[in-house]
C-alpha cells in the first residue's frame, strides 16, 4: 500500500543531476532494500570479467557487465556501475577494469519507480513459493479492501540509528512524510511534516524559526538555511529531555568507532567521547553533536563550513581539530 504519504519522490530543491546513488534514493511509501539494488563484486579470472552478483535478484531491473579483470594499471579505467538515470531507465552497466588482486566490494545504486520496484519483487517471491501472481500495475483501493497481512515497523528508536549513524537519507524523508501524515492527517507530506516540526522546534524547543529555512528532511536541499546557533539549541534540548536523551545520543556517530565517524578521530585523546552528525555536500561540510569529558561533561557543538571548492577533507580535518580543542578544554 503506497497511499500513506504522496508520491512526490524528489524533495525540493534537490539536484536533477543527482544520478543512481543509494543517498539520492527516490522517496516512495512503498520502500524495499532502501529502493536499491546491492551489487557485489570482486575480481574475476585475469582477461575475464569480474563476477558480480546482485540483489534483490529481480527482472525489474537488466544488467550488462562489460568489466574486464587486469593485472597491472597501465592505462588502469576503475570499474563503475551506473545506469541511464536521466532517461529514467532500470538498465544497469559495468564498465572498467578490476586488478586481480583486489578486495571484494559492494555497491548500491538506486532505482525507478519504488512502487512498482517492490511490486514485481514480492510478485516473485510469491511466485517462487508457488503462488499465482498476475501482473503488477499501480491502482487504487477498492472500498471494503481486506488487509491481507502487515509488519510492525521498530520503534522509531532503532529507526533513527539507521538515520544518523549511516547517514540515510531516505529514513530521514520518510519520517518527515510519516510526521505530516500522524499531524497533519490524509497523505503525508514534506509540507506537511515541516511545519509540524516548526511548530515543535518553536514552541517546544524556543528556536526563532523565522530565522531559518528547512524544505527536506535530510538536508540534501541546497534551499535549506539554518545555523549552528539553532543547532545546538535543539541539542541541548535533546540532551536535558529524559524521554529523548540516552537513545538520541546512542543513535549518533561516536568519533573513531562507528558509523560516518568510523575512521576519522583516531587519536587517544578522543576515546570515544565525540558523538556528533555529520553533513556533506559539494562545497560543503558540516558536524554537530557533543564532546564529552572524562567525568561525562558535556558541551553541545555545531561546526559548518561552506563555500570552497575541491576536497572536503582538509576541512573535515579541521573540523576534528576543533573537537580536540573542545575535548582538551571542558571538564
Amino acid at each position: 500500500d503506497n497511499t500513506l504519504m504522496d508520491t512526490v519522490r524528489l524533495g525540493n530543491g534537490w539536484m536533477w543531476d543527482e544520478g543512481p546513488w543509494w543517498y539520492s534514493a527516490p522517496v516512495d511509501p512503498l520502500t524495499l532494500n532502501d529502493n536499491c539494488i546491492d551489487f557485489f563484486v570482486k575480481p574475476g579470472q585475469p582477461d575475464h570479467p569480474a563476477v558480480i552478483r546482485y540483489r534483490p535478484e529481480t527482472t525489474y531491473i537488466t544488467f550488462e557487465n562489460r568489466t574486464v579483470t587486469v593485472t597491472d594499471t597501465v592505462d588502469f579505467k576503475p570499474w563503475e556501475i551506473t545506469r541511464d538515470w536521466a532517461a529514467g531507465q532500470n538498465h544497469f552497466v559495468a564498465t572498467g577494469e578490476i586488478l586481480a588482486d583486489a578486495e571484494p566490494e559492494t555497491v548500491y545504486r538506486n532505482i525507478e519507480n519504488p512502487t512498482l520496484f517492490t511490486g514485481q519483487v514480492l510478485r516473485e517471491y510469491l511466485e517462487a513459493s508457488g503462488v499465482r501472481v498476475g501482473v503488477v500495475r499501480v491502482d487504487s483501493l477498492s472500498a471494503g479492501e481486506v488487509p491481507v497481512d502487515s509488519i510492525v515497523s521498530p520503534p522509531l528508536a532503532e529507526s533513527i540509528i539507521n538515520l544518523l549513524k549511516t547517514s540515510d537519507n531516505l529514513t530521514a524523508e520518510l519520517l518527515v512524510k510519516t510526521i505530516g501524515h500522524e499531524t497533519g492527517g490524509g497523505k503525508g507530506t514534506w509540507k506537511k511534516g515541516l511545519t509540524a516540526m516548526k511548530v515543535f522546534f518553536h514552541d517546544s524547543v524556543g528556536i526563532d524559526t523565522t530565522a531559518w529555512r528547512i524544505v527536506d528532511g535530510s538536508g540534501m536541499s541546497r534551499y535549506n538555511l539554518t545555523s549552528p546557533r539553532q543547532l545546538t539549541q535543539a541539542l541541548q534540548y535533546a540532551y536535558r529531555n529524559f524521554t529523548l536523551a540516552a537513545e538520541f545520543q546512542a543513535a549518533l556517530p561516536t568519533g573513531g568507532w562507528d558509523g560516518t565517524l568510523e575512521h576519522r578521530m583516531q587519536d587517544p585523546l578522543f576515546d570515544r567521547r565525540i558523538r556528533a552528525k555529520t553533513g556533506t555536500l559539494s562545497g560543503a561540510t558540516a558536524l554537530s553533536g557533543y564532546a564529552f569529558s572524562r567525568r561525562g561533561h558535556p558541551a553541545a557543538f555545531s561546526i559548518m563550513m561552506n563555500g570552497y571548492v575541491g576536497s572536503s577533507q582538509p576541512y573535515k580535518h579541521l573540523e576534528d581539530r576543533i573537537c580536540y580543542q573542545i575535548l582538551k578544554t571542558i571538564r
